[in-house]
């Protein structure tokens, strides 16, 4: 029973080497380069996003934080917000007629949240390259993830292509996904509030009320949206998957090898020096 017993235990602690050991050469001895144009890209669209890429949670959340907390101030300036706390509601009041100091408020928000927005994404490239100068001699190439890649384009279209370096591929469906948010705002405004003095009257949308056009523009919109997504993800994942030809395979690596017989239990070191 106890012979049993001690062979189990000398079983897990070969798993438990082999799993530590293969995570150890995986993460510690060969970190991923970080993309700049990536990191920078990340930043652009999700606040922050490219410092956290790049390992650097803190400044990330901070500009996260910041910028939101500038987009929330701002609009609540420009509208006139105001908060109840007894009844916890929001009461709405943008004006009809901008005054001078309405249009300040407007050019200073925006202004003050495109610099910082812009100072988060110059960051995030900078920071990229600092991190791989740091850390050239334990870099190497990593390939993209075709499973992240198809991700990220899903959540937004042709960021996946970017983190693939499709960068042609990638700017297509963004221009795409742009445009399509543009026609839907512009039909907003055309549709429910064609008398700019009836901006602050409420507006209820019921598809039976919809003429066909309004019907086929909203249906037109749907599809698209999705469809652009979904192509997007698709080709997002072969393009990740297809680019693992262009990154070197030539790194030393090493790995254990469980060997577990009848008579024995023992451990082999295996070491890959790659192509010559």
């Amino acid at each position: 029973m106890s012979k049993y017993i001690t062979r189990i235990f000398i079983i897990c602690l070969i798993l438990l080497i082999t799993i530590s050991s293969t995570i150890y050469a995986q993460t510690s001895l060969l970190g991923d380069k970080k993309d700049p144009l990536f990191a920078a890209s990340l930043s652009w669209y999700i606040p922050g996003a490219g410092l956290i890429y790049t390992e650097n949670w803190f400044r990330g959340m901070l500009y996260f934080g910041i910028e939101y907390a500038i987009l929330f101030y701002g609009m609540a300036s420009v509208i006139h917000v105001n908060f109840d706390p007894i009844t916890f509601s929001f009461t709405f009041n943008p004006p009809i007629n901008p005054t001078s100091e309405d249009y300040f408020n407007i050019t200073l928000w925006s202004v003050l949240y495109f610099a910082v927005h812009m100072v988060c994404v110059i960051d995030s490239a900078i920071t990229a390259e600092q991190y791989n100068t740091k850390n050239q001699e334990n870099l190497k190439n990593v390939p993209p993830t075709p499973i992240l890649a198809s991700l990220l384009s899903w959540m937004y279209p042709g960021l996946g292509q970017i983190y693939a370096k499709a960068y042609f591929k990638g700017s297509i469906f963004m221009l795409v996904d742009l445009l399509e948010k543009a026609a839907m705002g512009i039909a907003i405004v055309t549709t429910f509030y064609p008398d700019p003095e009836a901006i602050n009257e409420p507006f209820n949308i019921s598809w039976t009320e919809l003429s066909t056009g309004e019907k086929i523009f909203l249906a037109s919109y749907i599809s698209i949206y999705f469809l652009n997504r979904i192509i997007s993800s698709y080709t997002a994942y072969y393009d990740a998957k297809n680019s693992y030809q262009y990154y070197d395979t030539s790194n030393y690596s090493f790995y254990i090898v469980p060997q577990i017989s009848s008579t024995s239990i023992g451990l082999f070191f295996c070491t890959d020096f790659g192509k010559f």
